[in-house]
């Protein structure tokens, strides 16, 4: 391996631990926010949390909290079909989460969907907008294409 190779390597090593960093942080912000949330219900700091969270996986991709958090999000404003999809992401992340594994059944249980399956890749197309430009609409934009990246 050259000198150019391992410098290559090395940076690549650097800018992804970076923006891990940058990810967690986001995602404790985003956690605050959801904390205040459920305080208060201000659909602004709901707004605000998954927009760090959504932040946090164009830092990075691979890494499983805010897929988690966003599937929590999903489930408690009723939308399982989106945590499905949230869900598969994390399953996919770390095969053995438990956790995971059980908000999906539960979140299987609450859709009408009888082919939900938690191996399948297959994104849910037929997901209910509320308004444009809301924070459901970003969630959904996101779920369709969470295996594009894949």
């Amino acid at each position: 391996m050259s000198n150019l190779s391992k410098n290559t390597n090395i940076n690549s090593e650097v800018i992804s631990q970076k923006n891990l960093l940058e990810a967690k942080k986001k995602c404790g912000i985003a956690l605050a926010y959801l904390k205040e949330f459920s305080n208060t219900k201000n659909n602004k700091n709901i707004n605000k949390a998954i927009d760090l969270y959504l932040e946090s996986i164009q830092l990075h991709s691979e890494f499983s909290e805010p897929y988690m958090s966003l599937a929590y999000i999903s489930l408690k404003l009723d939308k399982p079909k989106e945590a499905i999809e949230f869900l598969k992401k994390v399953i996919t992340l770390e095969p053995f989460n438990l956790y995971a594994r059980k908000m999906f059944k539960q979140a299987s249980q609450n859709t009408d969907d009888d082919k939900t399956n938690v191996d399948s890749k297959e994104s849910t197309k037929d997901n209910p907008t509320t308004k444009p430009n809301s924070f459901m609409m970003k969630l959904q934009q996101h779920t369709q294409n969470i295996y594009d990246d894949d």
